[in-house]
């Protein structure tokens, strides 16, 4: 009974999880460049795939509907057909070139802003480092929150998730969630140890989504 006892005890400890590690900390400028070329890395690996996929499938329906308007008598569908697939193959084409001019239009707004890069073993936490100030017709409801200072925006991520991975280039880190958001950090922003360091822990802890494309 006492083995039962100390096996099933409600006074045992509680499992606390491992701390998170800091590999490496450093700040950087927001650069539209590098963010572009991350976001054109991203769209190889995991986006154009799928495009690839669509015009295929609209290119096959093309084929087909060209063909029964040459062995059909009622022509009306197939020329029907021709014309979605030929809707469908400009937006596949266009849609990847147009959001990349939006992008690039929207980053060159951020450009100059300053972040805070935190890289541990499980986590990833960017800071603005030095946020637009409130309206000054905002007002607090409670003074003594007024009176605390405000902890900068931040976004963190989390690594241990298997839909993150994490992608090494000659100049920076991609981190792409769930393959359909992505984060850019330069590796400028950190020491040649540090950045071993970085590389060295994450493979061992992310194992095959840890990608090294250099």
């Amino acid at each position: 009974m006492s083995i039962l006892k100390e096996m099933f005890s409600d006074e045992q400890d509680e499992f606390t999880p491992p701390e998170s590690k800091l590999l490496a900390r450093g700040d950087f400028t927001y650069n539209p460049e590098a963010v572009i070329a991350g976001y054109d890395l991203f769209r190889r690996r995991y986006t154009r795939k799928q495009t690839a996929l669509r015009l295929m499938v609209a290119f096959v329906a093309l084929g087909s509907a060209i063909f029964m308007v040459l062995t059909e008598t009622d022509k009306k569908i197939p020329i029907i057909c021709i014309v979605l697939s030929l809707i469908c193959i400009a937006w596949f084409i266009r849609t990847p070139i147009e959001s990349r001019r939006k992008n690039r239009e929207s980053l060159e707004e951020l450009k100059g802003e300053e972040y805070t890069a935190e890289i541990y073993n499980d986590t990833v936490k960017i800071i603005l480092k030095n946020p637009p100030a409130p309206p000054q017709e905002q007002e607090q409801d409670d003074d003594e929150l007024a009176n605390e200072p405000a902890e900068n925006p931040f976004t963190v991520i989390h690594l241990e998730q298997f839909a993150a991975e994490f992608l090494e280039t000659e100049t920076f880190y991609l981190i792409a969630v769930a393959k359909k958001y992505m984060f850019v950090i330069p590796k400028s922003a950190f020491t040649d140890e540090e950045n071993e360091n970085i590389r060295k822990t994450l493979t061992d802890e992310l194992e095959s989504r840890y990608k090294l494309l250099i």
